[in-house]
């Protein structure tokens, strides 16, 4: 019988002197479970009919249960907070929130606008939810016809908490920093530190004395206590004017050191408190997180990622202690080619200084745009990013959601791709990635069946294989001792490299034992570039079959050169002539 291949490139180029050729052991994480947000539909949910939630935030805490932020934007807004259980994908519960806050008199009010800005979780279990929404009782209805126009309203951060249980807090806490000026502020995130108390920073706008001036843009960022949610410390950044998609970050590290970007702004570290900024490099940067330099990135045994060595973005714990060797890794803001098309670098920082370590620039040759960022105890870091374009006559247009790990040294460790299976025509996002002390990421995935189509929103948990197999299907030893006979394609390669060939290989044969299939003359495939196509070749064809079951990988090459092995296609054949597929 005929089989068909199709098959998908995903390119990371490489910086001068920075390889990002795939590792022929990594251990390439599989989706266990994907299971939907909250919705409206859903009868077992705790989201109100014909309401809309918009996803805001991933987190994990302490017992590896991811949990879920999201918001249904009205006047009156609606938080949705539900957690999953790490193995089954259960959704162990899920609550819903009007936000409320308390006025200067003692009385409740809704805090109108609101919406939610990030999630983070203490090394206790507790869910802190940061947002930002109107400040002071906003009148409803708007006062009609002529009179006195009402108060420009006031728009501030605000801060509230869940129980590891899901009991939330029935007020959110307002924050109002101790800042000159008419200002208004817009929430771009929140992380929490060792010492546990939550940071929240985004972007504040100051309007101009003269109305026909432009305002200014300062980067915000607020520390707040985790027993009275009260400001211990604030500082500003300067900041260019946000644009589409402008997003701001932060990350704490190991001495509770704090670091905020933005994509309009620099990077900057400041003291704990906030007050003192320690170094300010000029990079732009769509996320954040902390990582190691000291250890070169190799890979722990599950070739993983998680984040902060003390305690996560999101309240993860790990390894205890002071790493003075603390690194910075930032996901750079997307910038444009000469062919309008636009990209992005990762850039890892000395933690001390600032001084950049080194860069890895990501270009699939369609649009790429970094979502989310995180990095393990190992110095290992996971981009989230989406890719999108168009493939094909008549062109198909496609986005899918990437993840790429690559180690200290900025070589690729591993991708996935969201959706997995090419025949999934539906345009993915990844709104947020969060990892665990298992190292294994969980991402908020957002999707469509088309452009105009409602946007539907997923939880997706990773895992590793347990019996920490390679991508090729063997021990680590054992990769160890073959690892000398695979090549790399290199990705770093220019666009006009290209595939010469494919190879099949049955059951982990080395590759000198792999069969040549070649490639159709009339089909050029760019080693660098996202795209698809369909190969068929009848598997009677391959010689090493034999009565049983097999699983059969697929290699590119090029000029001698191999690359990296595609997942496998299991098949089993009967008296040598029935051929069973099975992907």
């Amino acid at each position: 019988m005929s089989r068909a291949l199709v098959l998908m490139f995903v390119g990371l180029f490489a910086a001068a002197g920075v390889a990002a050729s795939p590792a022929p052991d990594v251990n390439v994480p599989s989706i266990l479970w994907n299971q939907p947000a909250p919705h409206s539909a859903d009868a077992t949910a705790c989201v109100p009919a014909s309401s809309t939630v918009a996803s805001r935030g991933i987190a994990v805490g302490p017992d590896q249960n991811p949990v879920f932020l999201g918001d249904i934007a009205r006047f009156s807004t609606t938080l949705v907070v539900a957690k999953y259980d790490r193995q089954t994908g259960e959704r162990l519960w899920c609550t819903s929130f009007q936000v409320r806050a308390i006025a200067a008199g003692g009385v409740p009010f809704t805090v109108a606008f609101a919406q939610a800005g990030g999630v983070a979780i203490d090394s206790n279990g507790t869910i802190f939810i940061a947002g930002h929404g109107v400040s002071t009782p906003f009148p409803v209805p708007f006062p009609p016809g002529p009179g006195p126009a009402p108060t420009t309203p006031v728009q501030r951060y605000f801060v509230t908490t869940c129980s590891a249980s899901g009991v939330c807090a029935p007020v959110v806490t307002l924050i109002n920093p101790s800042v000159t000026g008419t200002h208004t502020d817009t929430i771009g995130g929140i992380a929490i530190g060792p010492d546990g108390h939550p940071v929240l920073t985004g972007m504040a706008q100051f309007p101009a004395a003269i109305p026909s001036k432009p305002s200014t843009f300062k980067l915000l960022t607020v520390k707040v206590s985790r027993a009275t949610l009260a400001p211990l410390g604030v500082a500003q950044g300067d900041s260019n004017a946000p644009g589409a998609g402008s997003r701001v970050a932060v990350a704490v590290d190991s001495s509770n050191n704090i670091l905020v970007t933005g994509t309009e702004a620099s990077t900057s570290k400041y003291d704990a408190l906030l007050s003192r900024q320690l170094w300010t490099a000029r990079i732009a940067g769509s996320g954040i997180a902390i990582t190691s330099s000291g250890r070169g990135g190799d890979r722990d045994d599950h070739g993983s990622s998680g984040r902060d060595g003390d305690r996560d973005d999101h309240g993860s714990s790990g390894r205890g202690g002071d790493r003075s060797n603390d690194a910075v890794a930032v996901a750079g803001a997307p910038f444009n080619d000469a062919s309008g098309r636009r990209h992005f670098a990762i850039a890892v920082l000395d933690g001390g200084r600032g001084n950049t370590l080194w860069t890895a620039p990501y270009n699939s040759g369609f649009d790429d745009v970094p979502r989310d960022i995180a990095a393990d105890q190992d110095g290992n870091i996971v981009v989230a990013a989406d890719t999108s374009g168009s493939v094909g006559s008549p062109a198909m247009v496609f986005q899918r959601g990437v993840l790429v790990s690559v180690n200290g040294r900025g070589q690729l460790n591993w991708m996935v791709v969201i959706p997995s299976s090419l025949a999934d025509r539906s345009l993915h996002s990844i709104a947020g990635i969060a990892v665990g002390e298992d190292g294994a990421p969980v991402v908020s995935d957002d999707s469509r069946g088309d452009p105009s189509a409602t946007v539907a929103h997923q939880i997706i948990q990773l895992d590793f294989d347990d019996h920490r197999h390679g991508r090729d299907g063997r021990d680590d030893d054992e990769d160890d001792d073959v690892k000398k006979d695979r090549g790399a394609l290199a990705w770093d390669q220019p666009a006009t490299d290209t595939v010469t060939g494919f190879l099949v290989c049955v059951d982990a044969q080395p590759v000198s034992g792999c069969q040549d299939v070649g490639k159709p003359e009339a089909v050029v495939v760019p080693s660098t570039t996202v795209g698809t196509f369909t190969y068929q070749f009848d598997l009677a064809g391959i010689t090493a079959l034999t009565k049983g079951r097999h699983t059969l990988a697929v290699v590119a090459y090029n000029d001698g050169t191999t690359g990296g092995e595609s997942a496998g296609l299991n098949v089993e054949v009967d008296n040598g002539r029935h051929r069973h597929g099975r992907d």
